[in-house]
Parts: structure tokens; C-alpha cells; sequence
């Protein structure tokens, strides 16, 4: 869960070096993907234990390990904007985009906080 004095952090690191992706395709699918890839594997580890959220992979490009936390669940995702769009500057408008893009889904329902909420709740309860 993230909470009021980690989202600054995690907005911090959202918008110096985050990225948002996000698209239809033929068949009316949605792909979401939020990611931050860095060579410095601790601050990639942080975030993913502030957030409990996502995963890490590692990969290797130029002979450099590089770290990447990728967060693809709607819901994980969700919740992640809904936190920290008030403390963003930079990407505020891409992760607002991304939170839009997100409410709508053919034929699901349209997640609010409380229900973003308690689906993260549930992963993570799980995973313990």
C-alpha cells in the first residue's frame, strides 16, 4: 500500500525518469504498462517494496545490467496513479492520460479508489 508519506518519493522517481504505455489493438484489447529502468538496482528494489506493486526484471544492454520495475495490472496500476498524480510535476498530464485510459474497459467495470483499494489489498494479503 502506499501511503501519504512514500507517494512524494515515488513521485519523484515517477517523474524523472518514468514511462507510461498504453494501447488498443485490432480486437479491441487494452495493453497498459507502466515502467522505470535504471542501471542502479536499489532504487528499482525500493520502489517495488514501497509499492509491493509490479515486478522487477533485470536485463543486459551494452554489457550493463539494466534493472526495471514494470507494473501491468490494471488495478495495481490504478491505485499506483491515484496516489501520486497529486504530487507529480513532470508527467502529470501522461500519468493522467494513463489513469483515464484506465477507467475504461469494454464490458469490466470502472474501477474508483475504495475498489482500486481493496483489490490491492487482496494481492497483497495473498502474497504474504
Amino acid at each position: 500500500m502506499i501511503d501519504s508519506n512514500t507517494a512524494p518519493i515515488i513521485a519523484a522517481f515517477i517523474d524523472k525518469r518514468g514511462c507510461f504505455y498504453y494501447r488498443v489493438n485490432e480486437k479491441g484489447h487494452h495493453f497498459h504498462t507502466f515502467k522505470i529502468s535504471t542501471v542502479d538496482g536499489s532504487i528499482i528494489r525500493l520502489l517495488y517494496r514501497l509499492t509491493n506493486m509490479g515486478r522487477v526484471k533485470e536485463t543486459v544492454r551494452n554489457g550493463k545490467i539494466v534493472y526495471t520495475w514494470l507494473v501491468h495490472s490494471r488495478v495495481e496500476l490504478y491505485h499506483l496513479l491515484t496516489n501520486v498524480i497529486p504530487y507529480l510535476k513532470n508527467r502529470k498530464e501522461e500519468a493522467q492520460r494513463m489513469l483515464e485510459f484506465l477507467k475504461y474497459k469494454k464490458k469490466q467495470h470502472r474501477f474508483n479508489s475504495e475498489t482500486a483499494r481493496k483489490a490491492v489489498m487482496k494481492r497483497y494479503c495473498e502474497s504474504k
